[in-house]
């Protein structure tokens, strides 16, 4: 992820799967209305399925939260939060995941 940027601290969650519910818009649009920043997005495969792992700092606090990659595609989030444009770039250049 860009160097540049703050890098949550931590394992992403484990004791739950990734959510299904949701797309990263959907969530980023809940969230965006807090007070709230986005500090990466990540890629993680350790719970035997592909997801993507958000962290956000909302209200002073680090919060994580990891949705399941959709056979559909991924929604980007970069309109709601300018710097996830770096990380899904970078994501799709490392993995060839596609954002719409």
């Amino acid at each position: 992820m860009p160097s540049d940027r703050a890098q949550p601290k931590g394992p992403p969650p484990e004791s739950e799967p990734p959510l299904r519910e949701l797309s990263a818009r959907q969530l980023a649009g809940l969230i965006r209305a807090l007070d709230s920043r986005l500090l990466g997005i990540a890629y993680d495969d350790s719970a035997g399925e592909p997801a993507l792992v958000y962290s956000f700092e909302v209200a002073g606090k680090i919060q994580r939260f990891s949705l399941a990659v959709r056979p559909e595609g991924l929604t980007s989030i970069a309109d709601l939060y300018p710097a996830a444009a770096a990380y899904e770039r970078e994501l799709a250049g490392w993995l060839g995941l596609a954002f719409h």
